[in-house]
């Protein structure tokens, strides 16, 4: 190895969870503690998906690897309602942030959030690399956690409705699988 000073990264599956520098020096050898920063909320509202820097376990994840998301082998793309276990209306916080961790975005794409139809958060900048990764079966690029700060006029008592979208601000191409998407690795609401 050449003489210099370096990044060591400890990696779960594919997400980073430690980093440390190290100075190696000519003709030697270097042991490194690493810290690993892995915080995760224990006990979150919900969770979809595993924090782990890759969509395992999504819709299509199994076949993104070896399939064109436009291949008829692959499972219907489409929108899809979501309902978290019912609590108590007392154990629901008046506010909430929502956490999602993006391993890709194709056109800038990112998450757009809406709560009941009546909130809508802030459209973060897009940490996006210029790719097509997806339609080439890519799964890894710039990961990026979101978190959604949820304000407690946003919540009703009950059921509530939280909306995901991709913005991009991209014009949408006549091919649907060019246009601005994302790979989840986890949403949770904590």
């Amino acid at each position: 190895m050449k003489a210099g000073r370096y990044t060591a990264t400890v990696v779960k599956k594919q997400l980073a969870v430690g980093t440390a520098s190290v100075l190696i020096n000519a003709g030697s050898t270097k042991t490194q503690s690493i810290a690993v920063s892995y915080n995760m909320t224990s006990k979150p509202i919900w969770r979809i998906g595993e924090w782990d820097g890759t969509p395992d376990g999504f819709l299509n994840a199994d076949k993104i690897h070896k399939m064109h998301p436009s291949d008829s082998r692959m499972s219907v793309w489409k929108a899809l309602t979501f309902k978290a276990g019912s609590d108590a209306d007392s154990a629901f916080p008046m506010a909430q942030t929502l956490k999602i961790v993006l391993t890709l975005a194709q056109s800038s794409g990112r998450s757009s959030v809406t709560v009941n139809g009546k909130w809508t958060a802030p459209v973060p900048a897009s940490v996006a690399v210029k790719t097509r990764g997806v339609t080439r079966g890519v799964t890894v690029g710039n990961y990026k956690l979101y978190e959604y700060t949820i304000p407690s006029s946003a919540l009703v008592t009950g059921a509530n409705s939280i909306k995901l979208s991709v913005a991009s601000g991209a014009s949408d191409p006549a091919e649907k699988f060019l246009a601005a998407s994302v790979v989840f690795d986890a949403l949770e609401l904590v």
